[in-house]
């Protein structure tokens, strides 16, 4: 759900930033989490733990976890504030920003335990077994 212009007061315009979204039950593991993300990554990354009440906070896949009782986060660039294709028909893969994909992609399957990643000099990913 993109918001419009008016958000452009909070949230940048651009992907300049990776979110790690949780609530308040989910805060400690969101911040393992992002520890190991930054041993793994210079991408810069934001994280807040707050009420879901909060607009966007439960507008993915974690929101179903938390409601059977599980500890979960999203993590987000934050586009449905920002990005006026947000799933919408115009949503197409010529406008995602690869760059910054890759960039992120491999401290992300880092996060996992049981992760075989292995970053190339370029950053990207090389998945040996998950």
């Amino acid at each position: 759900m993109w918001v419009g212009r008016s958000q452009g007061l909070f949230y940048p315009d651009r992907a300049k930033f990776i979110g790690f979204v949780s609530n308040f039950r989910s805060r400690a593991a969101m911040s393992r989490l992002a520890a190991a993300f930054r041993a793994n990554s210079e991408f810069p990354l934001e994280t807040a733990a707050t009420f879901q009440s909060v607009p966007g906070v439960s507008w993915s896949d974690h929101r179903s976890f938390w409601s059977h009782g599980y500890r979960a986060m999203m993590v987000t660039d934050m586009a449905f504030y920002r990005y006026r294709h947000y799933h919408m028909p115009s949503d197409t893969p010529d406008k995602l920003a690869y760059p910054e994909l890759t960039r992120v992609t491999p401290a992300c399957l880092r996060l996992s335990p049981n992760s075989r990643v292995k970053a190339s000099a370029n950053g990207a990913a090389a998945v040996d077994r998950l």
